[in-house]
C-alpha cells in the first residue's frame, strides 16, 4: 500500500498544504470530492497513491471541474462585479 504525506500530496497536485487541509475539510462537509486520508500508526494522516491518482484523473476527464462553495461565492461575486462594472461603463 503506497502512502502519500499531505506535502507528497500538495506537490502533485501543484497547491498548498492549507488547500488539501481545506479540500479535506470541505469533503468531510459533502462539498467535495476531494479522498480524505487514511490514519496510520501514531495518528499520522495518509493519503493512499491510488485515491489521489484517481481524483487526478476525474479532474483531467471532467468537462467541468468540480469547485468548492468557496469558489462558488467567489465566482458569483466576480460575476455580480462584472455585470456592475459593463452597467456602470454604459451610462451615459
Amino acid at each position: 500500500m503506497n502512502t502519500l504525506l499531505i506535502g507528497d500530496v500538495a506537490e502533485m497536485l501543484k497547491v498548498s498544504e492549507s488547500t488539501i487541509t481545506r479540500w479535506c475539510e470541505e469533503s468531510r462537509k459533502g462539498n467535495s470530492r476531494f479522498p480524505l486520508p487514511i490514519s496510520v500508526k501514531g495518528g499520522k494522516r495518509r493519503w493512499l497513491l491510488s485515491d489521489i491518482e484517481s481524483f487526478l484523473a476525474s479532474q483531467s476527464t471532467a468537462t467541468q471541474k468540480p469547485t468548492t462553495a468557496r469558489q462558488q461565492r467567489r465566482s458569483a461575486k466576480a460575476y455580480v462585479v462584472a455585470s456592475i462594472t459593463r452597467q456602470l461603463t454604459n451610462i451615459d
